[in-house]
């Protein structure tokens, strides 16, 4: 009996309140429920289904997003994380995410070593956001099911409450913020250090779920922009190189987390953990850290091909 169940769209934020069970060492789980949640074109524009073990949802859940099976893209990319500290997703990729609820995970590993939803064959798999537990949990299943694992366990995760105080700011001179344009997807796409010849595509997914924020001159050129993610983070924070040392980057920042907080949302962030600036910001900016996670990349080949990481 195939152990990995869908859980309907229905039951979804039933699922998300149980993570509030666990806090904030679970929040990742809240935020990405949350989000799908409250952008349902999320789901079907990354194909993410979720399932629970043996289709309970006190067993946690399990998600696969399979943008590469549905675009039917033969290059496969990868998770990077820039050196500004935003965790940083590829367009087309297989892709999982394991959100125990508690500390015990059997449930849960009996599901991935047992299922049929998870394709282990694939060029590479990335598990994004993996606590140290369910690391350990992941190793186990890797091992019997023969599939290659490495790992970057330099990461440190940060979260902002959903009832932190907005921040008073206001445009500085000579700008707007308004949403990313359809015309300049191209100009945020080749300011991305790890560009390919689909990662446009990610871009516009986020903008027509209305996850950009961007910084505009009044002669409508855009100087910096941030996104939230399809996991409720935040992601690709960038300003031109003209235009730097003015404080826009935590400006636009800043506008993000506002309209994030006035609809009563959870914020996550990621950064590497010897990169001190950005975490010395999201400190300032109210985030609390709450610990250590693993970017995990999965092949069934000999080598894991590091072009593709």
């Amino acid at each position: 009996m195939e152990p990995l169940m869908e859980i309907p769209q229905h039951k979804w934020p039933e699922l998300r309140d149980l993570y509030r069970n666990k806090w904030p060492e679970a929040a990742e789980g809240y935020c990405f429920l949350d989000t799908q949640i409250s952008c349902p074109g999320l789901s079907e524009e990354f194909n993410i289904v979720i399932y629970s073990p043996q289709g309970d949802i006190r067993n946690g859940t399990i998600v696969v997003s399979d943008t590469e099976g549905k675009s039917q893209i033969k290059t496969i990319l990868t998770s990077k994380l820039l050196t500004s500290g935003e965790t940083q997703y590829s367009a087309e990729k297989y892709q999982i995410y394991i959100y125990p609820i508690n500390d015990e995970l059997a449930a849960i590993e009996d599901s991935l070593l047992n299922t049929k939803k998870i394709d282990w064959n694939r060029t590479m798999i990335t598990v994004a956001s993996v606590k140290p537990n369910t690391l350990e949990c992941l190793t186990r299943v890797c091992k019997k099911l023969n599939v290659n694992m490495e790992f970057d366990n330099d990461v440190l995760d940060y979260i902002l409450d959903k009832n932190a105080p907005r921040y008073d700011i206001s445009c500085p001179d000579n700008t707007y913020v308004g949403p990313l344009k359809e015309e300049y997807i191209d100009t945020i796409d080749k300011a991305w250090t790890f560009r390919s010849t689909t990662s446009s595509i990610y871009f516009r997914r986020l903008m027509e779920n209305n996850l950009n924020y961007v910084l505009y001159t009044n002669d409508h050129e855009p100087i910096a922009w941030i996104n939230i993610d399809e996991c409720g983070a935040l992601s690709h924070l960038y300003c031109i190189e003209s235009q730097r040392n003015k404080g826009y980057g935590e400006f636009i920042t800043k506008i993000a987390l506002n309209d994030m907080l006035s609809k009563g949302r959870y914020v996550l962030v990621y950064t590497l953990g010897k990169n001190y600036k950005p975490q010395k910001m999201f400190t300032k900016l109210g985030f609390k850290l709450i610990g250590q996670v693993s970017w995990v990349f999965l092949s069934r080949h000999k080598n894991i091909d590091k072009t593709l990481i």
